[in-house]
């Protein structure tokens, strides 16, 4: 218990620690997959799957931190958003949502692309950097 404490202890200071821009970032990806699917639960089951996926991700980076420290791995944690965009995208192109609905799955969906793909470039950087050591 000590040591996931003293990870989320780290995760925070990382976290606080990130320039401006990538904490607005966060908190982006905050709103538009965990905030916005909490409070649009009911109106479809890709709202619940979306909010599992952000779940799914927190305890992952504090397994990344306590092994690796806050670093470019945890660009890691969000890789179980994979299937979830994969099931968001079917889901807008099925065309079985309109309105806000909609509009609060387009903006999920887009800021877990480009954070997916910035993620897979930090995990890149990360190995990289690894093995030249």
């Amino acid at each position: 218990m000590e040591k996931a404490l003293q990870a989320h202890e780290q995760f925070s200071l990382g976290m606080g620690q990130l320039h401006p821009f990538w904490i607005a970032w966060v908190f982006l990806l905050g709103i538009a997959n965990f905030g916005i699917p909490l409070l649009n639960i009911r109106k479809h089951p890709v709202m619940a799957v979306t909010l599992a996926g952000a779940i799914t991700g927190l305890p992952i980076g504090l397994i990344l931190t306590s092994l690796f420290g806050f670093s470019k791995i945890l660009g890691l944690m969000h890789f179980p958003w994979i299937p979830v965009i994969v099931y968001q995208a079917i889901v807008i192109r099925k065309k079985e949502l309109t309105g806000r609905t909609l509009s609060f799955l387009k903006l999920s969906f887009t800021v877990s692309v480009i954070s997916i793909f910035i993620d897979f470039y930090d995990v890149f950087q990360f190995l990289v950097s690894r093995q030249s050591k």
